[in-house]
């Protein structure tokens, strides 16, 4: 459900309707260079990892004979955008003008590094009064299963430091 339309608009388009045997490892790494250019690091590595994956999966059904994508490289990819941090100031502005629901998905973030998704599936059963479980994440519109299994995990109520 998360991969896939990465796989077809990166991947499957550019390639076109070739046959998994006749497309070549520099076929593969050109693709990847190419997308180096105007994507991150990590979006580029994980369309090598696609590739190696597909094409393992195609020389286990008997689809093709050998894998091209076993010597590919992540290549320099595009820079990315400057990192900016919060700082101990930005945060309590942002609790001085927030409501309290909004305050709380903002701890949330912040001191527990929780996705959006996974913020906006917890419910009230799975809020305690020291802790809260994350069993969903809400993907596209539609309630799934955590992305990895540390996602599934228990947390410990927010202690905020100092003034916040």
């Amino acid at each position: 459900m998360t991969t896939e339309p990465t796989i077809i608009v990166h991947l499957v388009e550019p390639l076109g309707p070739k046959l998994l045997n006749e497309i070549r490892r520099e076929d593969l790494q050109s693709l990847l260079d190419q997308k180096a250019a105007v994507l991150s690091f990590s979006v580029v590595d994980h369309l090598r990892w696609h590739l190696l994956a597909i094409f393992d999966l195609a020389i286990s059904e008997g689809a093709a004979d050998r894998n091209p994508a076993v010597s590919l490289f992540t290549p320099k990819c595009k820079a990315g955008r400057e990192r900016r941090d919060l700082t101990l100031e930005d945060i309590n502005l942002m609790f001085e003008v927030l409501d309290l629901r909004e305050r709380l998905v903002v701890k949330f973030a912040i001191f527990k590094g929780m996705p959006p998704g996974e913020i906006l599936a917890l419910r009230w059963r799975n809020l305690g009064e020291e802790s809260f479980t994350v069993v969903e994440r809400v993907y596209r519109g539609d309630l799934d299963t955590p992305k990895t299994k540390k996602s599934v995990a228990r947390g410990r109520c927010l202690s905020p430091p100092s003034k916040i």
